[in-house]
């Protein structure tokens, strides 16, 4: 009896382009059905993943209907979540997934584009076999990103489907859109006040998990990039400051947490490195995780001070469901701290 095959494309599809249309009709052509991952899936909007699972699902399925009901019947749409920090979970969602949702003793083709650092995972499952396909027109999703949120209209950007013409079209007149085009200008500033610096930059910062009670501790952002997400009391370290004495330093400005600098070392538990190469939008930012584990029952009195609009204690159960009201990788770090 012949294998049912089974395509497998992964993408993020921020948006969906030309370059992924083409890349499904063409694993069609050689598969009985496509399972498509979206990627990124429960994270707070950026201008790098501005549209949240729902609708990049709907926008997928409009562009597959728009070429035809057969393509549409014959595609399986799922999303993952992130495991910054944790590669090898990601991979078993993945592969669960997939299993999930395809016959058994079906053949599974991974299909795709090894276009550059952020394609890696196609290594990831020697287990399937791969098709390559080319890069169709040398399309860039950061590129439309860019164009669109710089102001240029759907319709002039190139590489756009009708479908995704429309939708972001109509995008264009949500307050989602004008507060992520406000970070986009603030980022663009920002990377053009380093640009004539001799090197690349690498900023280095510290950033605070502050547990009590089964409680976490979380600013509200103040300013961009992430403005109005949720984060963990953090910044920049100062010139002559060690790792810890900035972890401190900053927490107390934020929070204004009614603790002593001795008190905040004594309850300093572990301090890690988070290094993902794309953990922030303004660049490259390494940052040193550190872990408080405040003894006692009751919550220090703690107010929002410096950059930070607003100071929080959230019960660990509710911060959980908080992976979409996050900044940056910090819902990751505080997983890692806690679970590692």
């Amino acid at each position: 009896m012949t294998k049912l095959k089974i395509g497998l494309y992964i993408g993020r599809f921020q948006p969906f382009h030309q370059g992924h249309l083409y890349i499904i009709q063409k694993a069609l052509e050689s598969c009985d059905k496509l399972i498509l991952i979206v990627g990124s899936i429960s994270r707070a909007r950026t201008i790098k993943n501005p549209w949240n699972f729902e609708e990049r699902k709907r926008l997928i399925e409009a562009n597959l209907k728009a070429i035809g009901q057969e393509f549409a019947d014959r595609l399986t749409i799922l999303g993952v979540e992130d495991q910054m920090y944790n590669e090898a979970k990601w991979n078993d969602s993945v592969r669960a997934l997939v299993l999930e949702h395809a016959v058994p003793y079906a053949s599974i083709i991974l299909i795709g584009h090894d276009k550059d650092e952020t394609t890696y995972y196609l290594k990831a499952f020697p287990e399937w076999s791969r098709i390559e396909l080319p890069n169709f027109n040398k399309l860039n999703a950061t590129l439309m990103r860019n164009e669109y949120f710089a102001g240029k209209a759907p319709a002039d950007i190139h590489g756009l489907t009708i479908s995704t013409q429309q939708y972001l079209s109509e995008f264009k007149q949500t307050q989602a859109f004008l507060n992520l085009q406000s970070e986009y200008r603030y980022i663009k500033a920002h990377k053009a006040s380093w640009a004539k610096a001799p090197f690349p930059p690498i900023h280095v910062t510290t950033d605070s998990v502050v547990i009590c009670n089964d409680h976490i501790l979380l600013v509200k952002r103040g300013g961009y990039p992430g403005h109005g997400l949720w984060a963990l009391p953090g910044g920049f370290l100062e010139q002559k400051e060690w790792v810890w004495q900035g972890l401190i330093r900053e927490l107390q400005e934020e929070t204004s947490i009614e603790l002593s600098i001795e008190e905040l070392k004594q309850y300093l538990v572990n301090i890690q490195v988070f290094d993902h190469p794309g953990r922030s939008q303004v660049g490259r930012v390494i940052t040193h995780g550190g872990l408080f584990q405040i003894p006692g029952n009751t919550l220090p009195k703690i107010k929002a001070n410096d950059d930070a609009a607003a100071a929080k204690w959230f019960p660990l159960k509710e911060f959980w469901a908080m992976s979409d009201q996050m900044h940056d990788d910090h819902y990751y770090i505080v997983k890692h701290l806690i679970f590692s």
